[in-house]
């Protein structure tokens, strides 16, 4: 169980873990004028390829402010919780998250498993 706690918050498997509930923010990746971040709110929902924000705080009202982002157009910035206190920012381009939330867990035991068999 703590290596699971470990791996979900560990910089070179960040992009295998799901989105949902990390703060995020995104910058236009083709734009070629020089841009800030820009915060988008809490992820609430993650398709293959859109991630769906929202700033609202209330769970219930998520459906009122819901904004929908391609991820190969953006790269994103989240706000992950560290193992005691504090977070890190972590920045990933959107091509890398393009698969379903759930296959890209999967792919966790497939590297681990390659990694211990060399």
């Amino acid at each position: 169980m703590k290596l699971m706690h470990n791996i979900s918050q560990d910089p070179m498997y960040f992009i295998y873990r799901d989105m949902i509930g990390l703060e995020a923010w995104i910058k236009h990746k083709f734009n070629t004028k020089p841009q800030e971040f820009i915060p988008i709110g809490k992820v609430i929902d993650e398709t293959y390829n859109l991630i769906i924000t929202s700033k609202m705080e209330n769970p219930a009202h998520y459906h009122q402010d819901e904004k929908k982002y391609v991820k190969k157009n953006y790269i994103f910035r989240f706000k992950v919780p560290k193992y005691a206190n504090g977070h890190i920012i972590m920045e990933v381009d959107g091509e890398k998250l393009l698969k379903r939330p759930e296959n890209r867990i999967k792919q966790i035991r497939k590297i681990r498993y390659v990694k211990t068999n060399e």
